[in-house]
């Protein structure tokens, strides 16, 4: 009689059916083996699958786009789009006769005629040849140009600090747009014919005094002289402004022909061109770009 079948059962790992008193050495053969397949490498190769997927449309999408370079705000502009300027030097006068305690008045109320456009002191001379080393300083050792009031201050200012050979050559340039306001009778200037008389020796100066100024060249001579001993009439603030942009013009076009300016002249008319509220020492530079 043939012994009796075993009963088969299903293997909890891999499902065969298996005779039940064999399932033991099955899991620990057979079934070893089979069981880590699909809990190990499955896994795994699905892991390698997962990282070689394409990304997704929007990220492929940004990666694609270029990105957008932000310029640094410190940057400079190229040369082609920068507006040239140009440094011109301006030099206050030195100190004058009377400078903060003009002479008193007459008992006819006029004034001396000493009080019209005061010289220089000798401090003022001092301080105009003092000026000559700053500029220097400053890279202004040979200008081509030198703009000077017609103010006697301002005028032997220029030649303290630029000599009188260099006058006498043509190197200053009188012009009385920049001739300081007038507040005062220090600020009334001299006719020019006696200015002309004046400076004869020198004929570069000369020249351009008989070239550049009418007769009574200062504002409203009608109501301030040294003949009436008065002054009638203040310069408005208005009326200064007027010559500082005009002044400001002629600046800017002799720096844009190439010209290297040093300008001689006074304290409140470079205020208000430089736009600031500082006072300028008597003989000190200050270099401004245009």
């Amino acid at each position: 009689m043939p012994p009796p079948r075993s009963a088969l059962v299903e293997c909890p790992c891999c499902g065969r059916a298996v005779p039940e008193p064999s399932l033991n050495m099955h899991l620990d053969t057979d079934c070893k083996g089979g069981a880590q397949e699909p809990t190990q490498q499955r896994p795994q190769q699905h892991t390698q699958q997962n990282t070689q997927l394409p990304p997704p449309k929007q990220q492929q999408q940004q990666q694609q786009q270029p990105q957008r370079v932000e310029p640094s705000p410190a940057a400079p502009l190229a040369p082609v789009f920068l507006k040239p300027a140009g440094r011109v030097a301006l030099v206050r006068h030195g100190r004058q006769r009377f400078y903060g305690a003009p002479p008193a008045m007459r008992e006819d109320g006029t004034l001396p005629p000493e009080a019209f456009d005061p010289p220089l002191t000798a401090e003022g001379h001092a301080q105009a040849q003092a000026a000559r080393a700053a500029l220097c300083s400053e890279g202004f050792h040979e200008p081509t140009t030198v703009i000077v009031s017609p103010l006697t201050r301002a005028i032997q200012t220029a030649l303290g600090c630029f000599g009188e050979a260099f006058a006498a050559q043509g190197g200053l340039t009188v012009c009385p747009t920049h001739s300081e306001h007038v507040f005062g009778a220090g600020d009334v200037g001299t006719p020019a014919s006696e200015l002309v008389r004046r400076y004869e020796a020198l004929p570069g100066l000369r020249d351009s005094l008989r070239a550049e100024l009418a007769e009574r060249w200062w504002f409203e001579p009608a109501h301030n002289c040294r003949q009436l001993a008065r002054v009638g009439r203040r310069e408005s603030n208005r009326s200064l402004r007027g010559r500082v942009g005009e002044f400001r013009r002629l600046l800017a076009r002799r720096v844009a022909a190439g010209e290297r300016v040093v300008v001689v002249g006074h304290s409140t008319f470079f205020m208000e061109l430089t736009g600031t509220s500082t006072r300028m020492a008597h003989g000190g530079v200050h270099v401004m770009r245009v």
